[in-house]
């Protein structure tokens, strides 16, 4: 058995693909049946003295299925593949030949419409058309053969026979066709489910990462804070002194949880957007105002250069997060004594929204994060941290409503963000 199962999995390793280890492994047991059954044969055409079929089934034994393991163990998979379709079809043909010369009724041709079939699932292009054709024209070889030596038929009973066959072969051809592309397209759906699943995972380990990190930190650090306060080790000098420490990262930990929350809520399933008309100008101008302690901090300009009463057509709440992370990112990465101006303007059925910074820009390479990798994050330019959801959140929720997001930025000379909603 332990023989058995290292024929069976010869060629197969982690880095194969699952439907091709799948494939080899059919292929292997194939291959070990034939053998089996090669080696009853070449016994059994000894004991009968039959020496050539017996002399043929050796070959085949080493020709042929010591071929298909040692493709495999070589990891040439397409050759195996071949090999094995060449050595069972010639194989029948002999047999065929041997026993009509001979006068002995073995039905092998029949084997060739399980070659045929065979053929479908195991080819793909020329190489199926030319396996599954050959193996039909092997099939009227030897029918055609054993009609013009024993001339047991009629005719027209050949004729029939012919004709049967054609329609049997094009009914292998066209039924297991629509198989496998039916078993290919429900594979593909499977596949496309796992990597889904498997993305998901890979976001709920970086998430994980992301809460016993950067959360606990600041926790951690405000904790042993107030413990030398309460214990008299600190002074107040000492204690103002770290008031905007603690003040900045209870700042960035708010900001993240609230992303945090946000985000695991777009992935519950049944998730609605409730989409409404509103004012963007509005909207805008609120988010302005409440990040007004931000700006201030670096003296930064923010301008609202939207046009009045633009109208949109989108869940207000998912605007509102939007609008926050990239006027928190624009500030982040903005020089003091810069100007951040943020803009709206309809065009046919959509509204523009861009926020424009003077900051330190973004290199290409880091583009390609920005909306995909919850991951990434960089520090700003007072070393102020990032949360690394906020884009791809923002992505997200602007899909949601119908619309799309990009960045163009030069390094040095600033980034400007642009979304698109429906107009209302």
């Amino acid at each position: 058995m332990k023989l058995w199962n290292k024929l069976l999995h010869l060629g197969i390793d982690e880095v194969l693909p699952y439907a091709q280890s799948r494939e080899v492994k059919t292929i292997n047991s194939i291959n070990g049946f034939s053998a089996i059954t090669l080696i009853i044969l070449v016994v059994i055409n000894l004991i009968g003295k039959k020496y050539f079929p017996a002399i043929v089934e050796l070959m085949a034994i080493f020709l042929g299925t010591g071929l298909v393991y040692f493709f495999h163990y070589k990891r040439k998979y397409f050759s195996a593949k071949i090999t094995l379709f060449a050595y069972t079809t010639s194989l029948c043909i002999i047999i065929a030949f041997f026993a009509i010369v001979n006068h002995h009724k073995v039905n092998t041709e029949l084997i060739l419409f399980a070659i045929a079939l065979s053929a479908i699932m195991y080819f793909k292009g020329k190489t199926k058309q030319v396996v599954f054709w050959g193996s039909a024209t092997a099939y009227y070889v030897i029918i055609f053969t054993k009609h013009l030596y024993w001339q047991v038929n009629s005719n027209y009973n050949f004729v029939f026979e012919c004709v049967n066959a054609f329609v049997t072969f094009w009914a292998i051809y066209l039924v297991a066709n629509r198989f496998k592309q039916y078993f290919l397209e429900y594979e593909q759906i499977i596949l496309e489910k796992n990597t889904e699943l498997s993305d998901l995972n890979q976001q709920k380990d970086k998430l994980f990462s992301i809460i016993a990190h950067d959360l606990r930190s600041p926790l951690s650090s405000l904790n042993q804070i107030l413990s030398m306060l309460s214990e008299g080790n600190l002074t107040k000098k000492e204690f103002e002194m770290l008031i905007e420490k603690i003040s900045k990262n209870s700042g960035y930990t708010s900001e993240l949880l609230d992303n945090l929350l946000h985000w695991a809520g777009s992935q519950i399933k049944g998730f609605k957007v409730n989409r409404v008309e509103f004012n963007i100008e509005k909207v805008i101008e609120e988010k302005i105002a409440l990040a007004l302690p931000l700006y201030n901090v670096k003296n930064i300009n923010v301008v609202n250069a939207v046009n009045h009463n633009t109208m949109v057509f989108a869940d207000i709440n998912m605007i509102n997060i939007v609008l926050r992370n990239l006027l928190s990112n624009a500030i982040k990465f903005s020089r003091s004594n810069t100007t951040i101006t943020v803009n709206a303007y309809k065009e046919n059925e959509f509204v523009y929204v861009e926020v424009i910074d003077e900051g330190i820009g973004i290199s290409k390479e880091e583009q390609k994060l920005l909306f995909n990798n919850i991951s990434y994050t960089k520090p700003g330019t007072a070393n102020e941290k990032g949360t690394g959801i906020g884009l791809p959140l923002c992505k997200e929720f602007v899909e949601k409503n119908g619309g799309a997001i990009s960045v163009k930025s030069q390094l040095g000379k600033g980034s400007t963000f642009t979304f698109t909603l429906p107009a209302a």
